[in-house]
């Protein structure tokens, strides 16, 4: 394990699986003790995993649509470590369907996910890391949040949401030493998508596999882009390189 980071603190949200549990380990590599959270119970032991491979890590069972579960976490995250230095908010939910089919419900569940939760996060944490002399935040958007796709356009919406809500953060905690950056990844197979397309694109018969294949296909790299390349680029931005960079959207989508 790295010992560039050792001692710092890392907050991941949605972190037991996929795109989360990438950045929570890339950053207990990098040195990072983490406070990990997500609706799942397996989220307890990627924390025991974690643990084994030498890092410091807790985990939370919690839904971060649950705002008061949200401070709970923050604050007693940073008794236990002793503050806080890095939050990337990460949770994030996607459910395809055209706009003529979209369900009200499943368009504020998203919002409730992919944007409130990350305000909530971001609210929680910004004392813990003023109080310290500033901090990083990480939002992960999505590359459709720039360039809607049909059958995705309510999910496209809230990421796009996502990215003008993190410009605003930027700006209001430049003062505190905090930066907010986002990261936009592109098409990462990862469970998000059986949950987004429950086993078919909406209206046209694809699987999954075949949805995701022509999604690569479109793009100019013709390949999916990993977990771990979007756990780089969150890495980026919380390194002293990025110290000069705010209010940015990073994208890691093979070239879309």
């Amino acid at each position: 394990m790295s010992t560039d980071h050792l001692g710092e603190v890392a907050l991941v949200t949605g972190a037991s699986r996929g795109i989360g549990r990438a950045i929570a380990e890339a950053l207990a590599g990098a040195g990072y003790a983490l406070g990990i959270c997500a609706r799942s119970p397996g989220i307890a032991q990627v924390a025991a995993e974690l643990r084994e491979g030498g890092a410091s890590a807790a985990a939370w069972e919690l839904d971060v649509t649950d705002t008061l579960g949200v401070h709970r976490f923050v604050n007693e995250a940073a008794e236990r470590f002793g503050g806080i230095g890095v939050l990337v908010n990460n949770a994030g939910m996607n459910r395809a369907g055209h706009i003529r089919e979209a369900y009200a419900n499943e368009v504020d569940a998203m919002f409730a996910v992919n944007v409130r939760a990350p305000l909530v996060a971001m609210q929680a944490v910004a004392p813990h890391m003023a109080a310290a002399g500033g901090g990083r935040i990480v939002n992960i958007a999505s590359w459709v949040a720039r360039s809607p796709r049909p059958g995705f356009v309510a999910y496209s919406a809230s990421k796009a949401a996502l990215l003008a809500l993190t410009r605003g953060a930027a700006l209001e905690f430049a003062d505190d030493g905090i930066t907010v950056n986002a990261v936009c990844p592109g098409n990462v197979l990862t469970e998000i998508w059986e949950t987004a397309l429950d086993g078919t694109s909406p209206g046209d018969g694809r699987t999954v596999e075949q949805v995701f294949a022509d999604s690569v296909e479109a793009q100019p790299i013709k390949r999916g882009v990993t977990a771990a390349e979007v756990a780089a680029a969150v890495l980026f931005c919380c390194s002293d390189g990025a110290r000069s960079m705010t209010g940015e959207a990073v994208t890691v989508a093979g070239g879309l």
